[in-house]
């Protein structure tokens, strides 16, 4: 990012950026672009990517110079490094105690699924008015001050996305983990674009604005390439440079609307670690549930880490007047993890969503039949609704920013809206968590202590002490929380019930609290839900070639 033009005077991005106080955060991008070039390198087929984590900071990097190899990445966040490497040097780490060895994961991102003036009419989105977001927005209450970082597939240069509601320039970083680079974060797939317009959009019609907080600052992560995938090794790079920053750019939360298969315990995942830092460092993280939903144990990571604001997604069935045939999406992912914890905490609106996507972006080029109105584009997914939650997040840190993670997790949890029928809760805590996301509600809650109960953090990171959810199985393969009236048989109900009840789930909240982690395995042997699923065997294998994506295509709900 440069700071000056040729004529020696401050870029006038730059100068905008004393009205947001964050004037350190350009500073410190520009002080630091020093950066040897970046090139093109052909995969060598007889290597292997892999990330090697140390028990201590630069233990990893110290055995690659043994072997005479350099890091693709250094990944200081998480003690481990990156490299391609042979099946031999891969053996030979593989030897040290003091090591693990993971291979590079893919990751792609979570949803499924023009000219600037191209048509003449901007539509309203309607989901700032499903959540209540509307309200706060006549009050003054968009997300001033607060800074958001996107992780994602970059983000287009529209004027929507690029300024504010005043018409303030509010992108205030941009930095390219795939080529380890400032700048450099212009959207080729769509994704990026589409969930921050759902976010934050500035757009604004004669019955509201378009995105959930139109005022929030913004940090562009580019981590996925122009087809929404990317690597374990790059997304945790991306979230490395956002911790490293935080401070400089006052970060509050951290958007990753992506998902990948979980393969491991949540503590054992590097994705998950990196997450459990930035959360630690005092970054409030909104992830996907994912869209391989309906069925249990389908949550992926990052989503699975018991820290995360995990979001599944709803549709209001294409009448947002109507709250009675309101739908749990049927791609939501659902839980519990295989760790036994609860997820998704809460659902958002994730169903056929509208956002800003320009013509040239790949999604719009995959799925023309869904462009449907001037650079609007619908899709739906995890992705969306994980957006819509970071909107309301900045929205609460706007008016309460002394909040940690957890107090806004709990802020959030407390004033969801369960979904209910005429005999009770219409949907499983392990679908639906505590309910559809309230931004009126979560503003004027006064709620503590209700998120990450029995958690310790610091244990994590330094592998002392994991933890384990409460959720158990009956010997008729039915999913229940002991001491509650929780239970699931794992059944999809597809019909509309209106997300109006008070939440049931927080009353001394036992599904939220966790146990130290035991030898003995939560599920019955013969569980059917965790069929071939490495967590009944003895090994844990990455496998490199599986997508962990920007969330998968799903139909319009």
């Amino acid at each position: 990012m440069k700071s000056r033009n040729n004529s020696g005077a401050l870029h006038p991005s730059v100068q905008s950026l004393v009205g947001f106080g964050v004037v350190a955060c350009t500073l410190a991008m520009v002080s630091s672009l020093i950066w040897a070039p970046w090139t093109d390198r052909a995969p060598d087929p007889s290597k292997t990517s892999v990330i090697v984590q140390g028990r201590a900071p630069g233990e990893a990097l110290d055995h690659l110079a043994r072997l005479g190899v350099s890091p693709s990445h250094e990944l200081r966040l998480i003690r481990a490094v990156a490299a391609d490497l042979t099946a031999d040097q891969v053996a030979v780490l593989e030897r040290q105690q003091r090591l693990r060895v993971f291979a590079n994961s893919a990751v792609e991102l979570a949803s499924n699924g023009g000219e600037e003036d191209s048509w003449n009419e901007v539509p309203y989105t309607g989901y700032p008015a499903l959540i209540g977001a509307d309200d706060l927005h006549e009050q003054g209450i968009r997300g001033q001050d607060i800074t958001i970082a996107v992780l994602d597939s970059g983000l287009w240069n529209q004027r929507a996305l690029r300024k504010d509601s005043h018409n303030r320039n509010r992108i205030i970083a941009r930095y390219n983990a795939l080529r380890d680079r400032y700048n450099q974060t212009h959207d080729r797939y769509g994704h990026g674009s589409h969930v921050t317009s759902i976010m934050a959009s500035s757009d604004l019609t004669d019955q509201g604005y378009n995105g959930v907080a139109p005022d929030a600052v913004l940090v562009v992560v580019k981590a996925f390439d122009e087809n929404g995938q990317s690597s374990y090794a790059d997304v945790i790079r991306g979230i490395e440079w956002v911790v490293e920053n935080r401070e400089e750019c006052a970060i509050r939360v951290l958007n990753l609307s992506l998902s990948a298969p979980a393969v491991s315990f949540y503590w054992q995942d590097p994705l998950n670690q990196a997450v459990m830092a930035a959360w630690h460092s005092g970054i409030v993280v909104v992830t996907s549930a994912g869209n391989t939903g309906p069925e249990p144990f389908t949550i992926g990571v990052p989503g699975n880490l018991p820290y995360a604001i995990t979001v599944g997604a709803m549709s209001d069935s294409y009448t947002p007047e109507d709250g009675s045939d309101d739908i749990l999406a049927s791609f939501s992912s659902s839980g519990p993890t295989a760790d036994a914890f609860v997820k998704p905490e809460l659902v958002a609106p994730g169903g056929h969503m509208l956002g800003l996507m320009r013509n040239g972006h790949q999604i719009l080029r995959d799925h023309p039949e869904y462009h449907v109105a001037r650079n609007y584009f619908m899709m739906s997914g995890t992705s969306q609704a994980t957006a819509v939650v970071s909107g309301i997040t900045a929205l609460l840190l706007q008016e309460q920013p002394w909040l940690t993670p957890d107090e806004v997790k709990c802020r959030l949890l407390d004033s969801a809206r369960a979904a209910a029928d005429g005999s009770g809760i219409a949907y499983s805590v392990f679908q639906q968590g505590a309910g559809l996301i309230d931004a009126g509600r979560t503003l004027a809650s006064t709620a503590t202590g209700c998120a990450n109960g029995g958690l310790d953090i610091e244990l994590e990171l330094s592998d002392t002490a994991h933890f384990m959810g409460p959720v158990r199985m009956d010997e008729n393969f039915e999913l229940f929380v002991p001491n509650t009236d929780e239970t699931w048989d794992g059944t999809y109900f597809s019909g509309g019930f209106p997300f109006t009840a008070a939440n049931p789930w927080l009353d001394a909240n036992p599904w939220l609290d966790a146990n130290p982690w035991l030898d003995a395995n939560p599920w019955l042997d013969a569980n059917p839900w965790l069929d071939a699923n490495p967590w009944l065997d003895a090994t844990f294998d990455w496998d490199p070639s599986q997508p962990a994506a920007l969330n998968q295509w799903v139909a319009q709900e």
